[in-house]
C-alpha cells in the first residue's frame, strides 16, 4: 500500500498526488492519502485537490506508525485482518529528485516531491485527472474565449511571499522580469493576448505595466478553476510558484513557450534548487 501525506496549497498537493499515482501504477499498489494537516484551522490551507477529477482515498487519521483508520469501512476491515507494516520515506533534500523513491512499493511518503522525474511517464493520465470535477458555466465561458484565440497566461504571486514568514525564503518576480518575458513572447508568438492570474489584483490594477494591454481572470474563480484556465492557454509566463508550474506543465500545446524565473528561492543556501524542466526559458527574477 502507498500512503502519501498531503500538505500545503494546491500546487504542492498536485506534486504529492502525482508521486503517489506514479508509485501505485509502477507497483500496482493501493493508493491512499493522509489529509490530517487540513483539519488544523490554523493551517489556513484547504484540500483543493478534492475538487479535481481524481480518486482520493483518504486516511481518516493515523493512530500510530503501523495502523491507519480509513473513511471506507471495508479498508478498515482489511487492515484489521492483515498485518500491514509501512516503511517511512521522508524527503531528505527539498525539491531534489531521488530515483530510489520510485523503487519503493509500499510505505508512508512525506515530502514535496517537486520534480517531474517522479511522474512524467504518466503525463496523459494526470492531465485528464487534474481538471475540475464540475465546470461552472462562467468558467466554461472563460475557457471558450481562451481556447478560441492565442492567449498567454501571466501569473503573479505576491501576498504570501511578502509576509514575514516567507519574505526571506522565496524570491519574487520583478516588473522587469515580466516585461522581458513579454518581449520574448512578442519575438516568437504572433497576435497573442495576455490574461493575468494573481492573488493580488489590486496590485495588478495599479502597478502592472508590461507595455501592452491585458485582461485579468475572474476574481470569482477558485484556485482549481484558475489552474485549469491557465493550463489551457497557448503559452505561459509563470512565477516561482508550484501553482503556475503545474499550469505550465499541464499545458497540452505541443508548441508551447514557457518562461520561468531563474530563482525559486532567494535564501542563499537554496538558490541552486531548480524544479523547472530543461525546455523552459529561464530569466532573471
Amino acid at each position: 500500500m502507498i500512503v502519501v501525506n498531503l500538505k500545503g496549497g494546491l500546487g504542492n498537493q498536485l506534486f504529492q498526488y502525482s508521486l503517489g499515482y506514479s508509485l501505485s501504477k509502477i507497483h500496482c499498489k493501493e493508493l491512499v492519502f493522509n489529509t490530517t494537516s487540513y483539519k488544523d484551522e490554523q493551517n489556513g490551507r484547504t484540500l483543493d485537490i478534492s475538487n479535481l477529477n481524481i480518486n482520493l482515498n483518504i486516511v481518516d487519521n493515523i493512530s500510530n506508525r503501523n495502523r491507519f483508520r480509513f473513511e471506507h469501512p471495508l479498508l478498515n476491515q482489511l487492515t484489521s485482518i492483515l498485518s500491514f507494516k509501512f516503511d517511512y520515506h521522508f524527503e531528505s533534500t527539498v525539491n531534489s529528485f531521488n530515483p530510489k523513491i520510485l523503487r519503493y512499493n509500499n510505505g508512508y511518503f512525506d515530502g514535496y516531491w517537486q520534480s517531474e522525474e517522479y511522474f512524467k511517464d504518466f503525463y496523459n493520465d494526470l492531465r485528464k485527472m487534474f481538471a475540475p470535477k464540475i465546470i461552472r458555466d462562467s468558467v466554461n465561458s472563460q475557457l471558450n474565449t481562451i481556447v478560441g484565440e492565442t492567449y498567454v497566461s501571466l501569473h503573479i504571486r505576491r501576498t504570501d511571499y511578502l509576509n514575514e514568514k516567507n519574505a526571506n525564503l522565496y524570491a519574487t518576480c520583478s516588473l522587469d522580469y515580466y516585461k522581458k518575458a513579454i518581449n520574448i513572447m512578442k519575438n516568437n508568438v504572433k497576435n497573442f493576448k495576455v490574461i493575468v492570474f494573481s492573488d493580488d489584483y489590486e496590485w495588478v490594477k495599479n502597478q502592472l505595466d508590461i507595455g501592452l494591454s491585458f485582461e485579468t481572470a475572474s476574481r470569482s474563480n477558485s484556485a482549481v478553476e484558475d489552474l485549469f484556465l491557465m493550463s489551457n492557454c497557448s503559452h505561459n509566463i509563470i512565477a516561482n510558484s508550484s501553482f503556475s508550474w503545474w499550469a505550465a506543465w499541464l499545458n497540452g500545446n505541443l508548441e508551447k513557450l514557457i518562461i520561468a524565473p531563474k530563482l525559486y528561492y532567494q535564501k542563499k543556501s537554496m538558490r541552486k534548487i531548480n524544479i523547472f524542466p530543461n525546455d523552459w526559458i529561464r530569466l532573471d527574477n
